[in-house]
């Protein structure tokens, strides 16, 4: 990579960031005058937020292992049903 292209690459890179500060900064602004009081119970209601979709990503991955297992359970118990059957079918043939 030339000099060249690395030095456009970090102004893009200096734009992009200045322009996301723009767009932050009257959020930073409005928490930093916000009361103590106010800011915990808003950071409080987004863990609890966080929380709640954390869990619910947990139980649908367990409700997917959960499924994975039992197929495989199933999957074990027909196939021994079929080598029960398949024994039967051998012992009566051969009286």
């Amino acid at each position: 990579m030339s000099y060249e292209h690395l030095t456009k690459k970090i102004d893009r890179q200096t734009n992009d960031m200045e322009a996301l500060y723009d767009v932050i900064k009257p959020y930073i602004d409005e928490v930093e005058q916000m009361p103590d009081h106010k800011l915990k119970a808003c950071i409080h209601e987004q863990a609890e937020q966080v929380q709640r979709l954390l869990r619910k990503q947990h139980q649908s991955e367990l409700q997917q292992k959960e499924q994975q297992v039992f197929n495989l359970d199933s999957e074990v118990e027909e196939t021994e049903t079929k080598r029960v059957t398949m024994r039967s079918v051998k012992s009566v043939a051969l009286f």
